[in-house]
C-alpha cells in the first residue's frame, strides 16, 4: 500500500518521528485514504470486519451463537446471532471498533516484532472466523477475506523494514477515524461519505427498537466514545513522548517508527430488527446485527 510505504520511508529517515507526531500523521493519511475509491473500500472492509466481529464476540460471550458473518462488496456487513445479550451485542460493533482501533496502533507501537506478532494474529484470526462464522458457499465473503488477508501478508513480507508494524498502525488509525467518521453519519453529520439508506438500517435504529430510546442518543454515546478513546490515546502518546525525552529512546524500549456501515459497519442487508426469522431446519430466533 502507497500509505505504509510512505510512512516506512519517514521512519527510516534517520528521525524517529514521536508517538503524537506519528499518530497525528496516521490519523491525516487516514483521512486522504478514505476519500481514495480503492484504498478506502479496502479499507473499510477492516473496519466492517472488526464492527462485525465487536458484534460476534459480544454475543459469544454472553451465551448466544454466532450463525453468520458476511461482508458485502460495498462496505458494509452484517452478523446473524441467536440468544445473547441483545443490547450488548448491538452496542458492541462501534463501540469495540473503537477499541480494536486502539488496540492495534498500541501493539504497533510497542516495537517490529510486536507489530508482526499482530499480523500474523490478525491473519490467524480471519482463518478461525472465516472457517466457524462464514457460511460455506459464500464466495463474496470468503473473497473480501482473502483480500485482507493479501493486505496483511504484504505487510509481512517486508516485516523485517518495519512494514508490518506501520501497516498495522495505520489500519488501528483508519478503523478508528472511519469508525467515528461512520458514527457521525449514521445521521448524516459531518461524514467522509453519505451511506445508503443509514437512517433505517443501522445499528442505532435496532438499539431504539429494543430499548425505547431515540436512536440518536445512541448515535452522540457512540461519538463521544471514540473521541474519548481518541483522547485516551493521544494522552498517552503524550506519556510516551515525555519518557523518550527523558530516556533518548522511543516507546517499546527502542527508536521510535512512526508514520506508517455503502460503506459502513451500520447498514446491513437482513430485514429482522432484532427477531430474526430462524433457519428453516432450527426454530432458533435469529437477529441481524449490521
Amino acid at each position: 500500500m502507497a500509505t505504509v510505504s510512505v510512512m516506512t520511508g519517514i521512519a527510516g529517515s534517520g528521525r524517529a518521528p514521536s508517538a503524537r507526531g506519528s499518530l497525528l500523521l496516521m490519523m491525516v493519511l487516514a483521512w486522504v485514504a478514505g476519500s481514495v475509491p480503492l484504498v478506502g473500500a479496502v479499507l473499510d472492509w477492516f473496519v466492517t470486519y472488526f464492527h462485525e466481529i465487536s458484534h460476534g464476540l459480544v454475543s459469544v460471550a454472553t451465551g448466544g451463537r454466532v450463525e453468520r458473518l458476511a461482508l458485502l462488496p460495498n462496505g458494509s456487513g452484517f452478523v446473524l446471532s441467536s440468544g445473547g445479550a441483545r443490547v450488548a451485542t448491538l452496542l458492541a460493533g462501534y463501540a469495540g471498533a473503537f477499541l480494536w482501533g486502539a488496540l492495534l496502533y498500541r501493539l504497533g507501537r510497542a516495537g517490529q516484532v510486536a507489530g508482526i506478532g499482530v499480523a500474523l494474529g490478525l491473519l490467524a484470526f480471519m482463518v478461525l472466523t472465516g472457517v466457524a462464522w462464514v457460511v460455506p458457499g459464500d464466495l463474496g465473503t470468503y473473497a473480501i477475506l482473502a483480500i485482507m488477508m493479501a493486505v496483511l501478508a504484504g505487510g509481512l513480507w517486508q516485516g523485517d523494514r518495519g512494514w508490518a508494524r506501520n501497516l498495522v498502525m495505520f489500519l488501528g488509525v483508519y478503523v478508528l477515524v472511519r469508525g467515528l467518521d461512520l458514527a457521525l453519519d449514521l445521521h448524516g453529520v459531518m461524514g467522509m461519505r453519505r451511506l445508503p439508506e443509514a437512517a433505517r438500517h443501522n445499528d442505532a435504529v435496532f438499539l431504539a427498537q429494543a430499548t425505547g430510546v431515540a436512536p440518536r442518543v445512541w448515535t452522540f454515546a457512540w461519538v463521544a466514545f471514540g473521541g474519548l478513546v481518541i483522547y485516551r490515546l493521544w494522552r498517552w502518546a503524550a506519556v510516551a513522548d515525555a519518557r523518550a525525552g527523558g530516556s533518548g529512546r522511543g516507546p517499546g524500549g527502542g527508536p521510535g517508527i512512526g508514520p506508517d456501515p455503502g460503506p459502513g459497519t451500520g447498514t446491513g442487508t437482513g430485514t429482522g430488527t432484532g427477531t430474526g426469522t430462524g433457519t428453516g431446519r432450527r426454530r432458533a430466533r435469529l437477529r441481524v446485527v449490521d
